[in-house]
């Protein structure tokens, strides 16, 4: 029996994402988690990789479970030794609104957010909404300015 191998630019971290069947016990699906399991720690590119996918089913509840494995945590090593170990994990809600417009509303829970800003200075957040990846970004801006917020719409390529 000849064994033919289906040769794709993707990673096999982006089709299990794709061909993943609906999950309604809002966990992390079989597949997928195995393949994590043997596949830690995720290297940059990997994570690179399967981001587009996210973006091909608009699976922000997967996408936000994902963020907190530490592989897609945006805490730097550096800044988890100063904050400490117990860093909760931060907490990202979409709600869409149906219609042709691009409109929702997103509800945050930044953990020790004061904390963090003080020692990293600023905090990323990604989150999908109507197909497309966002990133909201508190940073601390140069005098005389404080605290401010950045959204940036992130145009990842799909299928190239």
């Amino acid at each position: 029996m000849q064994v033919v191998e289906f040769q794709t630019r993707q990673a096999r971290l982006y089709w299990a994402v794709v061909k993943r069947p609906p999950d309604a016990s809002g966990g992390i699906p079989d597949l997928l988690s195995s393949l994590l399991l043997f596949s830690t720690p995720l290297k940059p590119s990997t994570i690179s990789d399967i981001r587009p996918a996210f973006l091909v089913t608009s699976d922000q509840p997967l996408f936000h479970r994902l963020r907190r494995l530490r592989e897609f945590n945006a805490i730097s090593p550096a800044d988890e030794m100063l904050l400490g170990a117990g860093v909760p994990p931060d907490k990202v809600e979409v709600v869409e609104e149906p219609g042709e417009e691009v409109t929702f509303a997103v509800r945050l829970g930044i953990g020790r957010f004061q904390k963090r800003m003080m020692v990293a200075r600023k905090i990323e957040i990604e989150f999908i909404a109507h197909g497309r990846m966002w990133k909201l970004e508190f940073f601390i801006a140069p005098p005389p300015s404080s605290t401010s917020i950045n959204m940036v719409y992130r145009n990842i390529a799909i299928g190239e």
